[in-house]
């Protein structure tokens, strides 16, 4: 039953009492009609406190679908807005997203904003992003996602659905990104010029009337109030980090900043890397790419996931130079997780040697940056979705949605409710 429909009706019984504080007590007390309006109060209240406590405490009754997504705080302090409030917050990790929310990294920091079916944003340092359209199709699951990129620079891995329905867009003050699935980096200026490069599929970039299809391995350029240029090549890069490894056994690489990119032992990808390229996880051998690579320490872990012995190279290449080059091999299973840390020097621009060094199991402490909550959203959040495609869709509590302006709403609502009626039972019984 509606609630506005509950506070219509005690706002009428209510003025009814009012109307009769004329009347002096002893009036009061033999007014059958005060005392038959105060008894149909107390049951109203009664049965909407009844109604909403069992509703609280039993979530499987509810029929409340909202759809939504996960701040995955990679490094840093990440701001956000939420829908109704125009004052910068610190995030916190995990949080819920709305559509009307917005986040903002530093220029030391970057985040995640993670989707269902596997579909994840990353913001780059120093970016500003808005959440301005999440919708579900009729069976309940995530497929329209829409983005306001007000400046910086954002890398979208999209997931591609069998029925090609999941529709992913980014809006820019010059342009408007289409896709389906695909893999591609989207940067706003500070003039408002937009750049995009698809690393994986195909993505629609229109402006000014005119649409472009950028391929894989292209870009395009689109300047404030002209249309989008023609697609070029990506400019190829100066150096790039390889980790190459054979099948009985799979790995994920997380870069100085946090970010990782890989696969998990179930197969789950994870791509957090800008233009990091990935083989596909039924090829005999996963190569993992990284272009760019920065000064500092990486992580590289394995996992086993068939038995026998594998083997892992990992090559540095500088203007297509090989700088440098560490191969090993063993029998590698889930009991014993493989642990490399890699420190790389970039000189002049140049990627030079690198030292490499094997970490004790005991140590072996290292968690991707991307978590169960970033890969299937299934955490403390929503215990009990077993798959990503439920995420977006899955009736929660308002008692354990903690981030969900219902909960706070209709539990005001509860508390209030519960004072009233605790006034009306005195007066009652004044009666």
């Amino acid at each position: 039953m509606c609630p506005d429909i509950y506070a219509l009706f005690i706002t009428f019984v209510v003025s009814f009492l009012l109307s009769n504080k004329q009347r002096s007590s002893a009036k009061l007390r033999k007014n059958t009609g005060f005392k038959f309006a105060t008894v149909i109060l107390i049951g109203i209240v009664a049965f909407l406190a009844t109604d909403i406590g069992y509703s609280l405490y039993n979530p499987d009754r509810l029929n409340f679908t909202m759809p939504f997504s996960i701040l995955k705080i990679i490094g840093g302090d990440i701001q956000v807005q939420t829908k109704n409030s125009l004052a910068w917050e610190k995030a916190k990790d995990g949080m819920l997203l709305e559509p009307g929310s917005r986040v903002r990294t530093n220029p030391d920091s970057c985040a995640a904003i993670n989707f269902a079916e596997g579909t994840t944003t990353k913001l780059e340092p120093g970016t500003d992003v808005i959440i301005t359209r999440l919708e579900n199709n009729e069976d309940e699951q995530l497929d329209i996602i829409e983005l306001k990129q007000r400046s910086g620079k954002t890398w979208n891995q999209v997931a591609r659905l069998a029925d090609d329905s999941y529709d992913f867009q980014i809006n820019t003050t010059s342009a408007d990104i289409i896709v389906h699935g695909t893999s591609f980096a989207t940067e706003v200026d500070e003039s408002g010029t937009t750049t995009v490069q698809t690393t994986e599929g195909d993505v629609s970039v229109k402006a000014q009337g005119q649409e472009v299809h950028v391929p894989a391995g292209q870009q395009t350029e689109v300047k404030a109030g002209l249309p989008p240029a023609a697609p070029q090549p990506i400019p190829p890069a100066k150096n790039e980090l390889v980790l190459t490894i054979n099948s009985p056994a799979t790995g994920l690489i997380t870069d100085p900043g946090g970010s990782t990119v890989g696969y998990l032992a179930d197969g789950s990808k994870i791509n957090q890397i800008t233009g990091s390229r990935l083989s596909a996880p039924e090829e005999e051998y996963q190569t993992v790419i990284i272009p760019e690579p920065s000064t500092g320490e990486y992580t590289i872990k394995l996992f086993g996931v068939a038995g026998g012995d594998a083997f892992f190279n990992i090559e540095g290449f500088a203007g297509g130079e090989n700088t440098f080059s560490y191969t090993e091999s063993g029998n590698i299973t889930n009991a014993n997780e493989y642990v490399l840390k890699l420190h790389l020097d970039v000189l002049n621009g140049l990627l030079g040697k690198a030292t490499v060094a094997k970490v004790a199991p005991s140590d072996n402490q290292v968690e991707p940056a991307a978590t169960a909550a970033m890969l299937d959203i299934e955490s403390e959040i929503i215990p009990d979705v077993s798959s990503p495609a439920e995420a977006g869709i899955q009736k929660e509590s308002w008692l354990s949605t903690e981030n969900s302006p219902v909960a706070s709403i209709w539990t005001g609502v509860t508390i209030l409710v519960l004072i009233i009626g605790g006034v009306l039972v005195v007066v009652w019984r004044r009666i």
